[in-house]
């Protein structure tokens, strides 16, 4: 995978940018300042989920079970309780935007939901019924 630049370097093709899109970096500067609601951590550890994510190396890549005991997804990095109010406001926002059926992994005022143990469960009942 190379960069547009790279890319015309290599073929000698010119590449038409239809948008620049700033690195990830940028985007969380923009973005922090576009809403007033806004926590470093909470972006810092979805930017981490996104890069292990998308780590091209598949050896480095993030395995499905690390993503979903990844502190963004099970929202640790807001157990302070200096970060309660925003932690409220992400889980409202998740349950809204949630697909039916997923009510059960959605963090609860009682503390996160074992994301990973939810899936592995229903992947087990899905492999049992034949499904």
């Amino acid at each position: 995978m190379n960069s547009p630049d790279e890319y015309s370097e290599i073929t000698r093709e010119a590449v038409r940018r239809l948008n620049n899109i700033p690195d990830l970096e940028e985007m969380k500067n923009i973005h922090k300042k576009m809403y007033d609601l806004f926590d470093d951590d909470d972006h810092r550890a979805f930017l981490n989920l996104l890069k292990n994510m998308l780590d091209l190396d598949p050896r480095q890549r993030i395995t499905p079970s690390q993503a979903l005991d990844h502190d963004f997804i099970t929202m640790r990095h807001l157990s302070d309780s200096a970060k309660d109010s925003y932690a409220a406001i992400a889980q409202t926002t998740m349950r809204q935007a949630q697909l039916p059926g997923m009510e059960r992994t959605t963090p609860t005022a009682d503390g996160p939901v074992d994301v990973k143990e939810v899936f592995e469960e229903e992947l087990k009942q899905v492999i049992s019924s034949g499904n």
